[in-house]
């Protein structure tokens, strides 16, 4: 039984990790923002964590991504919506990335960046 909720649960939740912190979430559009010196954690609208006290955060992501907005994010898996971020290490993007500099196996979608590798 135990393996079973594991698995069902593999299937439905996500692995974000911001400065060594593991948060497993339900939903893949990610927003890391700062409000009055605190970055907060937002996935799919839902407050996860409003008190990181960082002042450089770097996102590594688990899972297939809709929507990310941060500074530095690692995805260890597919973009399928919008990023916007300064550095971003993905797999795959199938949507739209605005950044400053981007490194990824392949593209299919609009990558504004001043370093494409």
């Amino acid at each position: 039984m135990n393996k079973i909720l594991k698995y069902l649960r593999s299937l439905f939740m996500n692995k974000v990790v911001i400065n060594g912190r593991t948060y497993e979430v339900m939903g893949n559009n990610v927003s890391v923002t700062n409000k009055n010196g605190k970055t907060i954690l937002t996935v799919n609208g839902i407050v996860i964590d409003d008190n990181i006290e960082e002042k450089e955060i770097t996102v590594k992501w688990q899972g297939e991504l809709a929507n990310l907005n941060c500074t530095n994010a690692e995805v260890n898996g597919n973009i399928t919506g919008k990023v916007d971020c300064t550095s971003l290490t993905c797999n795959n993007i199938k949507g739209d990335v605005k950044a400053t500099s981007v490194d990824c196996k392949n593209f299919i979608g609009d990558i504004n960046a001043l370093s494409v590798n």
